[in-house]
This record gives C-alpha cells, structure tokens and sequence, in this order.
C-alpha cells in the first residue's frame, strides 16, 4: 500500500532545498558578478590600469578560496590589457596550478575504503 504524504510537503521540501542551493554556492556566482562591477566599469572608460589593479587585488585577496581562480584568470587579461606580458603569463600560470593541483588531488570513495577494509 501506498503511503501518501501530507498535501505541500514535497513542494515545502523542495522549497528548503532550493533555498539552500540559493543561500550557498550558488550566491558566489551573484557576489562575483557584484564585485566585478568596478573592475568593469575601469574597463569601459578604458582605464585598463586601474581595471587590473583591482583584478589583482582581489586575487591576492581570495586566495586559497574557490574564487581566486576566477581572479587570476581576470588579472591575467588585466595585465595582457595594459601589455604586461609577463605578468599576464605569470597570473595565467598561477591560475593552470590550481587546476593541475585539483585535478591530481587526492580521490578516495567510500567503495575504494570498503573494498580495502574488506579484503
């Protein structure tokens, strides 16, 4: 038999998920949109030095975070903007270790642990 649940609950239950997703992770991308409004607006007038500046900044500012990445990658651009080559390619190269450093991270699932405790 069936068990059937109170009318709304699902739709309650979905509604608290959503609000988790919308309260977490979600938000960085809300707030990186935010925080890159001045280093836009540098970038409209053409003042590529101070719009690089303010990519930098932020960079050395989140790092160790998941949007230090993000900052590296426009400070990169920044820095090729007002043709600072090699300090284009050093923020670029910084970015690339964060991916390399996550992509050979170490991975372990719990199927691996107990495959292990098993044998």
């Amino acid at each position: 038999m069936k068990k059937h649940t109170k009318p709304g609950r699902s739709a309650l239950t979905a509604l608290i998920i959503a609000a988790a997703f919308a309260g977490g992770g979600c938000s960085t991308f809300i707030s990186a949109r935010s925080q890159k409004k001045a280093m836009m607006a540098n970038y409209e007038t053409g003042d590529f030095k101070a719009a690089e500046q303010v990519a930098a900044d932020y960079a050395e500012k989140r790092a160790g975070t998941g949007d230090e990445l993000m900052w590296l990658y426009e400070e990169g651009a920044a820095k090729f903007a007002v043709a600072d080559y090699k300090g284009s390619i050093a923020a670029f190269e910084r970015a690339e270790k964060i991916i390399y450093d996550y992509e050979h991270r170490a991975r372990i699932s719990a199927r691996d642990g107990f495959s292990e405790t098993a044998a």
